[in-house]
């Protein structure tokens, strides 16, 4: 008589499992079980011997009793295998087919082959993102050094050519008639203040050290305080304390600058103001800067935009903002400028708090 051979229980972490076990999947972290088995003969069951393996892990058979009729494993590598069991009846009749078991352990997530994808994916996205970062930094200090080449070529290199050629008109007028060259001279000293003015400014908006709006309105304040002094006009700056956070990039700073030495100008020459007051406002993310002066002022529904208001506009336009103009005949000029400070949230809040 060949007696059958079956597994009669399996037990994760020694605690017994109910259903079938033709095929049995678990997960990484089970990997302590065990199968119990019996052959089916009950003659002298003491004298029934068994073998089994686990195809995927062992190579050879092990051969137990009755007494050992248990094979236990732990600490299997994911992966696919299979019980297999064969057992004999007390007379040492084998059966030799048995019977199997297919097991299944299921790898952690992390060595799952979507996951392992969705990493190097995002490893080679990291290294493109990276990669692209620095060519556009590169980019921004080539389109700096650009900028800063125009600026200095425009506003340097054209007041030297000037120089040059006022020099030689000069020497020529003074070959001529010894007292005819004090005109050119005069421009001269003229223009060279205006190129150390110019390259003064160059040098202070490209410094790091100044690029909050505390430091913008600060040159603004030093770059007039003269001048309204001169002709009688008062120049306030409210909440110039506060603005120490407010840090700006170089073309919000530029931009911004510009906009309002453009206003202020406008003030001094057409307005015939004695108070210019500028301020600064925080609306959540938006920045509020109004410049006012108490001049003559005009009628707004006859109002026209020259050069100088229209490059106001579009320089507040370039850095995401808006500028609104608001005027009345005899009571003064309102200028506002508006727009989003973006990635500031935290010194912004800072701001509110004080």
């Amino acid at each position: 008589y060949i007696p059958p051979v079956v597994v009669t229980s399996f037990s994760i972490s020694n605690i017994p499992q109910s259903g079938e076990f033709s095929q049995i999947e678990l997960q990484y972290d089970q990997n302590f079980f065990s199968f119990e088995f019996s052959s089916l003969d009950y003659t002298n069951p003491e004298d029934n011997n068994y073998a089994y393996i686990l195809e995927g892990l062992e190579k050879d058979w092990r051969f137990v009793d009755a007494n050992r009729r248990v094979a236990t494993y732990t600490n299997l590598e994911p992966g696919d295998y299979v019980f297999r069991v064969i057992g004999s009846n007390s007379d040492g009749i084998w059966n030799t087919e048995g019977t199997s078991i297919k097991l299944t352990i299921l790898p952690p997530f992390w060595r799952t082959w979507w996951f392992i994808t969705a990493s190097l994916l995002f490893v080679i996205g990291l290294i493109y993102y990276v990669g692209t970062l620095r060519f556009r930094n590169l980019l921004i200090i080539e389109k700096l050094k650009s900028k800063i080449a125009a600026d200095l070529h425009d506003n340097i290199g054209s007041g030297l050519t000037e120089i040059s050629i006022l020099s030689e008109l000069a020497v020529r007028d003074k070959t001529d008639k010894m007292d005819g060259s004090t005109e050119n001279h005069n421009k001269v000293s003229a223009i060279a203040r205006d190129l150390i003015d110019g390259m003064s400014e160059i040098v202070w908006m490209i410094n790091p050290k100044h690029d909050t709006l505390h430091e913008l309105f600060v040159r603004l304040k030093h770059s007039y305080s003269e001048l309204c002094s001169n002709l009688g006009i008062s120049f306030k700056i409210d909440n110039l304390d506060q603005l120490k956070n407010i840090r700006l990039p170089m073309e919000y700073k530029q931009s911004i600058f510009l906009i309002f030495k453009e206003a202020i100008n406008n003030s001094l020459k057409h307005g015939k103001c004695s108070i210019i007051k500028l301020d600064a406002e925080l609306k959540g993310d938006f920045i509020v800067l109004t410049l006012a002066d108490n001049g003559t002022g005009f009628d707004n529904s006859q109002y026209f935009a020259g050069n100088g208001i229209k490059n106001m506009q579009q320089r507040a336009e370039s850095i995401g903002g808006k500028v609104s103009i608001n005027s009345t005949l005899n009571e003064g000029t309102v200028i506002k400028y508006i727009g989003k400070i973006k990635g500031l949230s935290r010194l912004i809040n800072s701001f509110k708090r004080k």
